[in-house]
């Protein structure tokens, strides 16, 4: 499961050993899911329904194989995380080992990018893209990776998590990746209001906002001070904001997607309830990619019923986080909640309702979430 985790997030690109490697894991895993009568649960049926949303549009499409590509491709990611999932839900044993494979393929994938790209390159290009991943999915996956890591930290007090926090951090900036920085900081923020806040004691709370404040002070003076994180990523949030103020800027970065925004509603509108189908809104634009925005890229591609399906996940996830932290009070369902929320405000630049790396990252969610039930199940003797 480890392996398989290293190479799914760290070396998906890397064929055929990663073809291998997922291959063995889906056989082994499929036996494993028999053999433990592996009963149906939420993420299964929200499988289902959205892969047949997705089967519909893509049938009724105008671009039928390009939409079956992308479907096979879901189907794969979907198939690999329903497998996973039971394993996780077996016992705490395996939920643990779940998130440390989880954080030794985020590392993996940090150290594939500092070993193969030489030194003097560091900083000249977008990290990710010298070892062939998306710059912005390479700057999620790190910028969930530091929230992951801060929650073990705030949990456990482990001063080993904290060398790992900063280089995590650094590898989401040298992404360039603006949604993934909002994310980082919208995560973190919400884990550091919600775990001082949890104390009980307002100078605890105070303390937190200040170290939050010293932290979001830092980061500015980094970004906009340093010259490889500046050019990097410091100048595409100044223009970033600039341009939402009118003012002109040399990028027009923000300009375009806000374009394609407003292209994909347009397409949306001519087919409102099922979509042109999946991967479609790159073709019907003539910009030749996707729409650098998850929620615009689903109504054009699955339409309404689509994106109710897909985003249904997300509320199922923060209504049971909810309830849980009403009851118990633990720090855990923070965490969840503050990477619900990312993941929620970071669709708004990216598109990544095909990202395979995310698909496991948030089952990282769901291990935390299905503690109580692991240990409830432990109580009453079931098992499955």
């Amino acid at each position: 499961m480890i392996l398989f985790l290293v190479f799914f997030i760290a070396f998906a690109n890397v064929r055929p050993a990663y073809v291998i490697i997922e291959i063995v894991f889906i056989g082994v895993f499929l036996i494993r899911a028999f053999t433990r009568n592996m009963r149906l649960e939420f993420y299964a049926y929200w499988s289902i329904a959205y892969l047949l949303v997705g089967l519909v549009s893509a049938i009724f499409s105008s671009y039928i194989t390009v939409s079956f590509q992308m479907l096979i491709s879901t189907i794969q990611v979907l198939v690999v995380t329903n497998l996973l999932l039971p394993y996780i839900r077996d016992n705490e044993r395996n939920c643990d080992l779940f998130q440390i494979g989880i954080i030794l393929a985020i590392a993996s994938l940090g150290i594939r990018l500092i070993v193969t790209t030489p030194f003097s390159s560091l900083g000249l290009m977008r990290a990710g893209s010298s070892i062939g991943y998306n710059a912005n999915e390479f700057g999620f996956i790190f910028a969930y990776g530091t929230t992951v890591l801060s929650y073990l930290f705030l949990e456990n007090r482990k001063k080993i998590y904290l060398p790992i926090i900063v280089v995590f951090s650094i590898l989401c900036l040298l992404s360039g990746s603006r949604t993934a920085l909002a994310v980082m900081l919208i995560s973190f923020s919400i884990q550091i209001i919600g775990h001082y806040t949890q104390q009980g004691d307002i100078l605890k709370f105070i303390k937190g906002i200040f170290f939050l404040g010293v932290i979001l002070i830092l980061l500015i003076i980094l970004i906009t001070q340093n010259e490889v994180l500046y050019d990097i990523l410091g100048r595409r949030v100044v223009t970033f904001f600039e341009s939402l103020t009118g003012r002109e800027t040399s990028e027009g970065s923000t300009l375009i997607r806000l374009s394609m925004i407003s292209d994909a509603l347009d397409l949306f509108v001519k087919k409102p309830l099922l979509g042109s189908g999946l991967n479609t809104f790159r073709i019907y634009s003539g910009y030749g990619t996707y729409s650098h925005n998850n929620y615009t890229e689903l109504l054009v591609s699955i339409g309404l019923v689509g994106i109710f399906i897909y985003y249904s996940l997300f509320i199922w996830l923060l209504i049971k986080v909810i309830r849980l932290y009403k009851t118990t009070k633990e720090g855990k369902y923070i965490c969840v909640v503050a990477l619900v929320f990312a993941a929620l405000i970071g669709d708004l630049g990216t598109v990544s309702y095909y990202s395979e790396s995310l698909y496991v990252i948030w089952l990282f969610f769901v291990s935390l979430i299905d503690r109580k039930s692991i240990n409830s199940r432990k109580m009453l003797g079931v098992s499955y």
